[in-house]
């Protein structure tokens, strides 16, 4: 799937991630060699990664962005160039590292200007934050490295002093030094003599952390003897916080949405996956369906919304049904 002889239009570069059936994703198959990985999370309009693949044919180089318009403009370059060694991933970054990659199977991971996020109620948003590095420990080569760019004197600090709390080797951070490459925007701020801070932090010991997606994906699903169900519960449990008993899978139910002949249903969901003991989250929005079959009602993810099977996404369905159930 989406390997390198099968690029026949620019959306080929995309990898639907959320449609496998396996993780973490086997990208050997994926670029059609066993050249090392690079990665960029929050490549924008993707000059940084695209110029990175021209000048390294001999390494592949994956991007995550959730910008549909920096994506758009990222495929037409890439198509037009004819670049094979380049993929895009849709998704949160933070999540993609950890679940999509196997142990010790990426190189190098790149974070040029992530937002800082400063303020104290937004610091969980960051990338660079403790769950981020579990994951490199997890899925960097064992002389791999983060490559950090940063025009926010206290991001680079704070990821240098986080990184070798938690056993990394950073170098010492350099204050606008030479770049292989430099983008518009890192032009734009050094014309104006605004610092940048770039800082390499080497992989310490190999640690294992947990990941959300298993290994097998199993679509989950419910069924209810249509004598059990009371649709009436549906809207009941509409716009309330419904948590597991760990607490680490949350969802709330949005808006229904009813058939002609209310015979099916489509309800607009939102799952929150807590891992590392709170301190990551995954969020993400989707459909489940709810028709009638055989005096049956059946729950199941609707395939066009369809996310990544997590926990949260399990327990959404889990508790829907629940909520359906006449008490």
């Amino acid at each position: 799937m989406n390997s390198a002889a099968s690029i026949n239009n620019a959306f080929d570069y995309i990898v639907k991630a959320h449609l496998y059936d396996q993780y973490p994703l086997d990208w050997q198959t994926i670029f059609g060699n066993q050249q090392p990985l690079t990665v960029e999370i929050g490549f924008g309009n993707g000059e940084y990664t695209l110029e990175l693949a021209r000048k390294h044919p001999d390494r592949n180089f994956v991007g995550f962005e959730t910008s549909q318009s920096s994506v758009s403009k990222t495929l037409r370059r890439m198509f037009k160039e004819g670049l094979t060694n380049v993929r895009i991933v849709m998704t949160d970054g933070r999540f993609g590292l950890r679940n999509l990659f196997d142990d010790e199977s990426v190189e190098c991971v790149i974070l040029n200007f992530p937002t800082p996020w400063s303020k104290g109620r937004h610091f969980r948003r960051r990338v660079a934050v403790t769950d981020f590095f579990r994951t490199l420990q997890l899925v960097l080569t064992p002389n791999g490295r983060l490559e950090l760019a940063t025009d926010v004197l206290n991001y680079a600090v704070d990821v240098y002093k986080m990184s070798k709390t938690l056993g990394f080797e950073p170098e010492e951070m350099v204050i606008n030094g030479p770049r292989e490459i430099m983008t518009r925007f890192e032009r734009k701020w050094r014309h104006y003599e605004r610092n940048i801070h770039t800082l390499t932090v080497y992989r310490g010991n190999n640690e294992k952390c947990d990941r959300l997606l298993e290994r097998s994906v199993v679509m989950p699903h419910e069924k209810l003897l249509e004598t059990e169900a009371s649709i009436e519960n549906l809207y009941s449990g509409l716009n309330q916080s419904h948590k597991s008993p760990s607490g680490n899978e949350i969802c709330v139910y949005k808006v229904i949405y009813e058939g002609r002949e209310k015979d099916t249903f489509l309800i607009k969901t939102i799952a929150v996956d807590m891992y590392d003991h709170g301190e990551g989250e995954f969020e993400q929005h989707y459909f489940i369906d709810i028709y009638k079959n055989n005096r049956q009602w059946l729950l199941k993810l609707d395939p066009i919304s369809r996310p990544f099977i997590t926990p949260a996404v399990k327990f959404s369905i889990r508790s829907l049904a629940k909520t359906l159930k006449k008490q």
